[in-house]
């Protein structure tokens, strides 16, 4: 009798892909994995501040207006949320400027995302010129 063997794997993800054995086993965790939870749990803790600024980030970044939206994962590429609108129901992905090496800089650059930094620019001083006649 001969033993079945396979070289490659049928993943069902978010889309459904072929995966080499060899790469399956090789993958590690991502390096905030169990971080992430902890992350979750504070933002959260904001209340209805970070709701709304959630909200506004949808806005902001993907011109996509939402009645609610929830933080459901974060990793070191980015986080995702569950939003909602009218009747319509999605997950929305969110790319980070640089790969998170830990879970602080993860944070920071949720943070960062969902409660942006407005810089003015500093208006020069008119100085009064007096004419000399």
């Amino acid at each position: 009798m001969e033993k079945l063997s396979s070289k490659r794997l049928f993943l069902f993800l978010p889309f459904a892909t072929f995966v080499e054995l060899n790469d399956f086993q090789k993958a590690q965790p991502d390096a905030i994995a169990h971080s992430a939870p902890k992350i979750i749990s504070r933002l959260k803790a904001g209340g209805d501040k970070t709701i709304q600024a959630l909200k506004s980030l949808c806005w902001r970044v993907k011109s996509i207006q939402v009645e609610e939206a929830i933080l459901i994962g974060v990793d070191t590429l980015g986080f995702d949320l569950r939003v909602c609108s009218g009747k319509q129901v999605q997950n929305l992905r969110f790319a980070f400027i640089a790969k998170a090496n830990s879970e602080y800089s993860a944070e920071r650059q949720l943070h960062d995302l969902i409660f942006p930094r407005i810089h003015h620019k500093p208006q020069k001083r008119q100085e009064a010129h007096s004419k000399e006649s």
